[in-house]
């Protein structure tokens, strides 16, 4: 990983202080290799968002019938009630969905 990557810089600043979430723009290439970066760099959420985009008014979250899942859906409705969204719709999706192939 070079030392100037997005990867790296959430590392050096996981290392510091211990964050819930980064919030990234979507890279135009090599997307793949930066979500691993980011999700190797520390425990912590990670949000891809794209630029030039509305302000978030509504979410689909859709996990696992799990208390994982359930902490997802908890998690995302306390962001859309800061960021002052309107509306969260949660799909409970099977195990099964999540290895068909």
């Amino acid at each position: 990983m070079s030392p100037d990557s997005p990867g790296a810089a959430v590392a050096r600043e996981a290392e510091r202080e211990l964050f819930d979430l980064v919030v990234l723009g979507l890279p135009a290439d090599g997307f793949g290799d930066l979500m691993r970066q980011l999700l190797n760099a520390g425990d912590h959420h990670v949000m891809l968002v794209r630029d030039a985009r509305p302000a978030i008014t509504r979410a689909l979250v859709c996990v696992g019938v799990s208390e994982p899942g359930k902490q997802a859906i908890l998690f995302v409705a306390r962001l859309l009630r800061h960021l002052g969204a309107e509306k969260l719709a949660s799909a409970g999706l099977p195990a099964r969905a999540y290895h068909a192939g």
